[in-house]
């Protein structure tokens, strides 16, 4: 999983300015590591990168997929992207 933060100038991202993440998710056949026998993409949502947005995305499930748009103006697009990993503890029983 990976939570990315925006901090960009605009707190309302002009949809002119490009750059927004596009989250989709597809079906699985054959070899799905081979892009072209992947399933098509469904798009799911669009999130704009806009002044104190967080999105923490799944990336464990390859059925799960994420592009950027590429930026359409001049524009900073600030993001910090930090990787998180679950840890698992066994069920400590009383003795």
């Amino acid at each position: 999983m990976f939570l990315l933060m925006y901090f960009s100038p605009h707190r309302r991202w002009p949809a002119e300015n490009g750059g927004h993440l596009q989250i989709g998710i597809r079906e699985l056949g054959g070899n799905w590591l081979s892009m072209p026998e992947a399933g098509s993409v469904e798009l799911v949502t669009t999130v704009p990168p806009a002044h104190r947005c967080a999105v923490l995305c799944n990336n464990q499930d390859p059925r799960y997929v994420h592009q950027v748009v590429p930026l359409g103006a001049d524009v900073d697009r600030v993001t910090i992207l930090a990787p998180l990993e679950m840890i698992r503890q066994p069920l400590v029983t009383p003795i």
